[in-house]
């Protein structure tokens, strides 16, 4: 079988003199010799084992084999190159698909701006985005079910990175009757025990969770 990355690096030499009609025009292109552009193209005749270019005094041109195999070969480089550059672009986040999970609460706000200008910058990435609980998220994470989660808080998820992004004011509401005495610890803890907490989604409850820990120090 052919060395196919050693075969690669001598087919531009081959595809030089082809497009210039001469070795010696060729190699100065390339700041060469025309010696050194004249063996790689034979090195490569002989390991294919058929002979690419007819040779005279006024230059050279393609035999019907060499003009075959340079149809064939430059398609499948730029498939080959293609390919490369499509892996360097996946290495580096610039291309693929990116699974976003998104606590409900979290839905409007910033959010949807940023996801777009992300879409702007990176046309190449699908995003695939859920709406998540943030008794799933942790979970979602770890079996690498989604690629990244916005929350609130400060989560703590082993083998993951967090970075906060934002902050907002947070105010209650309290129906008449429901009083923390002025003392927000106490505010918090009357908000989880009442009738209207228990109505209220996950990503609320959680908030509250977060508040009461806030000020319990």
């Amino acid at each position: 079988m052919p060395d196919l990355a050693f075969d690669l690096r001598y087919l531009r030499f081959v595809v030089l003199v082809a497009e210039h009609g001469s070795f010696r025009a060729a190699a100065e292109s390339q700041n060469l010799s025309q010696s050194t552009v004249s063996r790689r193209v034979q090195i490569l005749e002989h390991r294919l084992g058929v002979t690419l270019f007819e040779r005279s005094p006024h230059g050279v041109q393609l035999t019907a084999l060499g003009k075959r195999f340079i149809q064939s070969a430059t398609v499948g480089a730029d498939y080959l190159r293609q390919a490369i550059v499509d892996a360097r672009m996946a290495l580096h986040g610039q291309v693929g698909e990116l699974r976003i999970g998104v606590l409900t609460s979290l839905a409007g706000g910033f959010l949807p701006d940023l996801l777009q200008r992300y879409r702007v910058a990176y046309p190449a990435v699908k995003l695939r985005i859920g709406e998540i609980s943030c008794y799933e998220l942790d979970a979602a994470l770890l079996s690498k079910e989604i690629d990244v989660a916005f929350a609130i808080g400060e989560p703590n998820i082993r083998g993951c990175v967090a970075a906060r992004l934002w902050s907002e004011r947070i105010v209650v509401a309290l129906p008449t009757g429901v009083s923390g005495g002025g003392c927000p610890h106490c505010l918090a803890e009357a908000v989880l025990r009442s009738p209207f907490h228990r109505l209220m989604g996950s990503a609320f409850r959680n908030v509250c969770q977060e508040f009461v820990s806030h000020f319990s120090g």
